[in-house]
């Protein structure tokens, strides 16, 4: 019977990668947001709502994203523990 191959990389590594790609969405989303709030104050109060508003959707899309993320990571490291026990 072949035998199983090794996962690739090890789980230290998997969670450098979880923790890089959050810091760069993150960087990434205070880029955008810094921009938008310096392109929309020379207009007046009107702007800045609707740049408020779509900080409160980026703010429910990250924590979306982060909550997801560690509740998939988790599941997936538990399902390879049970296929690892078969």
């Amino acid at each position: 019977m072949p035998t199983r191959p090794e996962p690739p990389g090890d789980s230290a590594q998997g969670q450098q990668r979880g923790c890089t790609s959050i810091v760069l969405a993150s960087v990434a989303g205070m880029i955008l947001l810094s921009l938008l709030i310096v392109l929309t104050m020379s207009f007046g109060f009107v702007p800045l709502v609707a740049v408020a508003i779509l900080g409160g959707v980026f703010l429910i899309t990250y924590l979306h994203y982060i909550t997801w993320g560690w509740w998939l990571g988790r599941q997936i490291l538990r399902e390879e523990e049970e296929d690892e026990d078969d």
